[in-house]
């Protein structure tokens, strides 16, 4: 089934190793509040963004969100109000953390070509 999904993605995705330390800086403007966020993988489509269970932003489906900042990564780290929007949330009680697909909006050109670019280099560097 997982093979299904990633064969669905209009685009190629990035898998940030675990021990890495790719956050991001989103603002949620529903609540007006600034979290950092590890993030778990990216594509010019949108990324996935985890959070602990303890968050208040675990009902935040279809909501509107800002990806003000990247850290963790030079490839990456721009700094710009990004759109996104959640789309689906992972929620498992078993789980520690709560997992959130999100979706660009109206992604600027430079930022989808520096996010382009980069999952591209990443995954042709890890097939050799």
């Amino acid at each position: 089934m997982a093979n299904n999904l990633r064969e669905q993605r209009e685009s190629q995705r990035y898998y940030f190793n675990p021990d890495e330390n790719i956050v991001g800086v989103f603002y949620i403007k529903e609540l007006d509040t600034r979290v950092t966020l590890k993030i778990a993988n990216i594509c010019n489509g949108g990324l996935y963004f985890s959070s602990k269970r303890d968050k208040s932003i675990n009902h935040l489906k279809n909501t509107p969100i800002f990806l003000e900042e990247i850290k963790g990564h030079s490839a990456l780290s721009f700094t710009d109000n990004i759109k996104l929007v959640i789309r689906w949330v992972l929620d498992k009680e078993i789980l520690q953390h709560v997992g959130f697909g999100c979706q660009f909006i109206n992604l600027p050109e430079h930022i989808f070509k520096q996010i382009d670019d980069f999952v591209e280099s990443e995954v042709d560097h890890n097939r050799r």
